[in-house]
């Protein structure tokens, strides 16, 4: 090497391959001879500053100048700086020849474009700061992740359970958690043959208690466990754009009085203080998606007006008030209301066409009883008359393709880049 030129040896700390290059001096030009490789990757283990960011180069890179040298080249290199390479004489290893090289990308020309950033590397592991408000407080925090509307509805079912005595002891207790055990396993072993991984089973746990309520079994029998596991399996087969077409408990509650013959009491309560206590349970479910009070609310104004105005016009305003004190203010019509007709999954998600939803069904909910009285044909279906009004909403949501809206299931990607159910999503229910 003459003395126009200094150089540099030493090892890749990634690989260990032994790298030889020689740069000409300030003012020097190098010799004819000289063989040109690339230049290395000015990303792959720079030592950058911190968010340091690294845009693409709009120009051919340059050939360097390279050539074997000896090992008191680098001496030389540590000596004159270079424009281009920046070395940095850290052993690697015990020998004085391993160094570790800090390289930064050559300066564009003066004439280059400028160029968007393509590449952002940052050194540190710091999170963003969480904005400061009651929403951020530890307990609110845990209120949205632990605890989402699913979940809480089969926990507010236990609640009412509860209140209707159905836990004074094991014998009352053990088929009224039956029907919830036997769909969450059908749910599971379903989750297993759709999913590649398995999820709480809070949708079916939510239908198995429905189911509960309404029929209140006195015990198990097999009947009971076919109905339960049936009606997991339609809500899983039968469905549009992800979402079960039909609302699952009035399925089951449906199989349950035309197949079995099975009765449905509707155990919720009969005193006002359930009325209070179901209304309560209900506004604290809508408080978590507050845009569906467009449901509930359509649903009870509609239905109580229709209902009083087909009880004055075939009765007479004299039974208006125990009409209001059974179909208004009883615990099965604010139970319906709050718990059935709003069910996220089978509603629509557009928020226009949940007008509609609300006030087809509360009209329905008030008509059908009344239609199915006057024809003896079909009076022996009068029980099905609140599933078919839920029904008659569910066929109109799917029947308007914008009904569901834009969302779909929440994916992320799988190892081997296929695409799966995130844990946090609601591709079960």
């Amino acid at each position: 090497m003459s003395s126009e030129e200094y150089g540099f040896r030493g090892r890749c700390p990634t690989c260990g391959t032994s790298i030889e290059f020689v740069a000409p001096a300030s003012g020097a030009r190098s010799s004819p001879d000289v063989r040109t490789e690339p230049p290395p990757n000015v990303i792959g283990r720079a030592e950058l500053a911190h968010s340091t960011k690294v845009p693409r180069p709009p120009y051919p890179r340059t050939p360097f100048p390279t050539r074997s040298v000896s090992a008191d080249s680098a001496q030389a290199l540590a000596a004159n700086p270079s424009p281009i390479l920046v070395p940095s004489v850290v052993p690697a290893q015990p020998s004085a020849r391993d160094v570790t090289l800090s390289v930064s990308p050559p300066p564009p020309p003066a004439d280059a474009a400028p160029t968007r950033p393509v590449a952002t590397i940052r050194t540190d592991a710091r999170k963003a700061s969480r904005p400061s408000g009651w929403r951020n407080l530890p307990p609110v925090r845990i209120w949205k992740r632990y605890f989402p509307p699913v979940r809480l509805v089969w926990i507010f079912l236990l609640v009412i359970v509860w209140n209707g005595d159905g836990f004074v002891n094991r014998a009352v207790a053990w088929p009224l958690l039956a029907v919830p055990l036997a769909a969450a396993t059908s749910d599971l072993a379903l989750q297993w043959a759709r999913f590649p991984r398995l999820r709480f089973p809070d949708a079916a746990v939510a239908t198995g208690l429905f189911l509960s309520v309404i029929l209140w079994p006195t015990a198990v029998s097999i009947e009971l466990t076919a109905v339960a596991i049936a009606t997991v399996g339609i809500r899983h087969l039968l469905r549009v754009g992800g979402h079960p077409v039909l609302n699952p408990a009035a399925v089951g509650a449906s199989l349950a009085a035309t197949v079995f013959a099975m009765p449905q009491p509707w155990h919720v309560g009969l005193t006002f203080d359930d009325t209070i206590l179901v209304a309560v349970l209900g506004v604290i479910l809508a408080s978590r998606a507050w845009h569906t009070w467009r449901i509930w609310v359509l649903y009870f104004v509609t239905n109580i007006a229709s209902t009083l105005l087909l009880a004055d016009y075939l009765a007479g305003s004299s039974v208006l008030p125990l009409v209001i004190q059974t179909s208004v203010l009883g615990a099965a019509p604010v139970f319906y209301g709050f718990f059935m007709v709003s069910e996220p999954r089978t509603a629509p998600s557009n928020r226009r066409v949940m007008f509609l939803f609300g006030a087809i069904v509360g009209v329905s909910a008030a008509l059908f009883p009344v239609l199915f009285v006057e024809i003896p044909a079909i009076s022996a279906l009068g029980v099905l008359t609140p599933y078919l009004a839920l029904f008659l909403g569910n066929a109109f949501a799917v029947a308007l393709p914008s009904s569901r809206g834009r969302h779909r299931v929440a994916t992320s990607p799988a190892p081997g880049g296929a695409r799966r159910p995130a844990s946090g999503s609601s591709a079960t229910e």
